[in-house]
């Protein structure tokens, strides 16, 4: 064989596994969040999808504003999906909805043109449907989700995962698993948990439960010790501000780090939020810092929030599970969290407002209003702003944080991956 006809062979060959490559590409994949959630309930997710392949121009989050629930119809879906579908120059994209944003798929599925634009759906720990979407639809739900009740629904594959609550079951290995399958009939490969030297982090800033993005907010990265809960140094590691759409980029952090991230609105009538967070293990754009609007039933829980020198104002937000009564442990300055009145399964309690009503005492009692509503808790407990760090335990873990002033700095946010 002369060396020509060797290359030419060899270039053969190659063409045509690029061909079988692309032909057995997987199709990108666009997230819908729940209620009061932002685009980075899917965080672990995308994680996982990109360990497995996926690049990031094949996955996408919709960001909706949840407080006008009426509007399930206008959140952009149609306008993302098409971006999808123009970048990676395929015909279908899958999807995957939870909770009641899996009202916004269903809604969107109802009509055919859209409908020919999706080659699988997930229905994630969400509601019944009246009649079963014209695409292949896995409807995938834990047995002990206590917001939608989890059940079959006839018409569609059903998955049924078990010790799973409402939150989680959007979040989890098990649940990432089942996706996997059903959209590549194939089981995903044991993937990789080594954790890089360097972590590149970027996100968005939105207004929190409505999703407004926050244009020109200016966010300011520092270093924690973790041991004396402060910050190593009075000058900031890293500085930047959103874009028009409120996204941001650039962080690179580094293992085994605690860091604090500042976020300012550019309406400075909004209150600066402080973002605690647990080292990163992962490669992150989807590092959400909510503001708090001053209008609507977000501006209702502004409002109550205190701003005073004397103490601060904390909340406990659990990213990727509830905070369950018998299963869980949470305490803050050793005050105990997981109580029956906070953390029962039906209430799958994922935020804790934490603050003062006046009497310098923590009664643990429940703070009036909202107290019907799922995923929050607003609760009675004193914090001292002074030298004294706060002492976070979540199931083992430990965080330890400034007590902030909450008139001179604002509102304090603890995240527990």
């Amino acid at each position: 064989m002369n060396k020509h006809c060797f290359l030419l062979i060899c270039l053969l060959i190659t063409s045509y596994n690029y061909a079988q490559v692309n032909q057995n590409k997987p199709l990108p994949i666009v997230f819908v969040h729940g209620m009061l959630a932002s685009g980075d309930t899917w965080v672990l997710q995308l994680q996982r999808f990109e360990q497995q392949g996926y690049t990031k121009n094949m996955l996408a989050v919709v960001d909706w504003n949840t407080i006008a629930m009426g509007n399930r119809n206008g959140v952009g879906l149609d306008s993302i999906i098409n971006h999808l579908l123009q970048i990676n120059q395929v015909k279908q994209v899958n999807l995957v909805g939870h909770s009641a944003g899996g009202g916004v798929c269903y809604n969107y599925l109802q009509q055919t043109q859209n409908a020919a634009k999706v080659a699988h759906y997930v229905h994630v720990g969400s509601g019944k449907m009246k009649t079963p979407p014209t695409v292949p639809t896995l409807n995938l739900y834990s047995l002990e989700d206590k917001i939608t009740g989890g059940a079959n629904i006839d018409g569609v594959n059903n998955t049924a995962l078990t010790n799973q609550d409402h939150y989680e079951v959007a979040t989890s290995q098990e649940s990432f698993d089942a996706m996997f399958q059903f959209f590549n009939n194939a089981a995903a490969a044991t993937a990789k948990t080594s954790t890089p030297k360097k972590i590149t982090v970027g996100g968005r800033v939105v207004s929190f439960g409505e999703n407004k993005p926050e244009a020109n907010a200016t966010i300011t990265v520092f270093a924690i010790n973790a041991i004396e809960g402060k910050r190593k140094n009075s000058k900031s590691i890293f500085t930047t501000t959103t874009d028009f759409i409120g996204n941001w980029n650039g962080f690179i952090a580094a293992p085994n780090e605690y860091y604090e991230f500042v976020v300012q609105s550019a309406d400075t009538a909004k209150r600066a939020v402080h973002y605690f967070r647990e080292p990163f293990t992962h490669n992150n754009s989807l590092v959400y810092l909510r503001t708090l609007s001053n209008k609507g039933m977000t501006g209702m829980i502004a409002q109550q929030l205190p701003a005073n020198d004397n103490q601060s104002v904390l909340a406990v937000f659990s990213a990727n599970k509830a905070v369950i009564n018998g299963r869980d442990s949470l305490t803050v300055n050793g005050i105990n969290l997981t109580d029956k009145k906070f953390a029962t399964a039906e209430k799958t309690s994922i935020a804790f407002f934490l603050y003062d009503d006046g009497d310098g005492k923590s009664s643990t009692n429940k703070h009036a209003g909202f107290g019907m509503l799922p995923f929050m808790n607003m609760v009675d407990v004193f914090l001292p702003a002074n030298s004294k760090s706060i002492q976070l335990y979540f199931n083992g873990r430990k965080m330890n944080i400034p007590a902030m002033s909450s008139l001179e700095e604002g509102i304090m946010v603890a995240v527990f991956d």
